[in-house]
């Protein structure tokens, strides 16, 4: 018993003397040190946040189950988090997963999907409502080169035509390229005007 009281006492004694080493007995961060997975940097292009009252269907019908947005890295970094900006077209969410992936570039199209490019699929249950809001897809970490243009992949393992998940356009985007297919990645063009509302995250 006196053996257990003395370390017991030791330990608040050095603790009280040396508060990093508490910290290192308990496994916590520094005060005010970010966690180490944190991603909440926000990277370049930022110019896709605007709402231009306009927007693309996403997952209504085969023909558009999935569907791409373009934009031009603006730095060299890993993307830790999708944002897309979505709503339901009838207030009701969809009950599919949808998933965001990243691909390259093919002469304007996208190409082939960059190494971890598949972000965490998100089931849409109670998710989706007559609102736009900010989805967000993490889970991955695919490198993009500065001045390459890559394309956002938004995919479903089903489709709804009633409950229609709409993405949100914003004609500010400096490449303004929409594509469109069954099956991803999607190679049909359908709008060169705007662009897919995004926020990217390193």
């Amino acid at each position: 018993m006196i053996k257990v009281l003395f370390v017991i006492i030791s330990l608040f004694v050095v603790g009280n003397a040396y508060p990093w080493c508490m910290t290192t007995l308990t496994g916590g961060n520094a005060a005010g040190e970010a966690p180490a997975d944190a991603c909440d940097t926000q990277t370049t292009p930022n110019d896709m946040e605007t709402y231009a009252t306009d927007s693309q269907n996403v997952c209504e019908a085969s023909g558009n189950k999935f569907v791409s947005s373009a934009f031009i890295a603006g730095e060299s970094v890993d993307i830790c988090q999708i944002c897309v900006y979505l709503k339901s077209s009838s207030g009701n969410s969809p009950t599919y997963t949808m998933t965001a992936y990243l691909y390259d570039d093919d002469e304007g199209v996208p190409g082939s999907l960059v190494a971890d490019g598949t972000f965490t699929g998100r089931n849409m249950t109670g998710m989706l409502t007559g609102s736009f809001q900010w989805i967000c897809f993490s889970g991955a970490s695919p490198a993009v080169t500065a001045t390459n243009t890559y394309h956002i992949v938004l995919g479903c393992n089903a489709v709804d035509g009633t409950n229609i998940a709409y993405w949100g356009a914003d004609a500010t985007c400096a490449t303004s390229q929409w594509y469109r297919g069954a099956t991803a990645p999607p190679t049909t063009s359908y709008e060169t005007e705007t662009c897919g509302m995004a926020k990217l995250y390193k």
